[in-house]
């Protein structure tokens, strides 16, 4: 039950640290100026971020990465 509520509380802090740094980075006046350009840079790292995590899970998945 302690380690549920401590991965609880972890999530929720990672969460927001993500979400706080998402709010920081679009609110910047240059960003809002240009949304086009800069949606498909946060797009594109975003992917790629979320791919490399994908590739890691299918790894541990099937065995081959520890």
């Amino acid at each position: 039950m302690v380690k549920l509520m401590i991965l609880g509380t972890g999530m929720m802090v990672i969460s927001f640290i993500w979400y706080g740094l998402i709010a920081l980075f679009i609110g910047r006046p240059r960003i809002r100026s240009g949304p086009g350009r800069a949606m498909r840079r946060i797009e594109g790292i975003t992917g790629v971020i979320l791919t490399g995590f994908g590739v890691k899970l299918l790894g541990e998945q099937s065995g081959f990465v520890g």
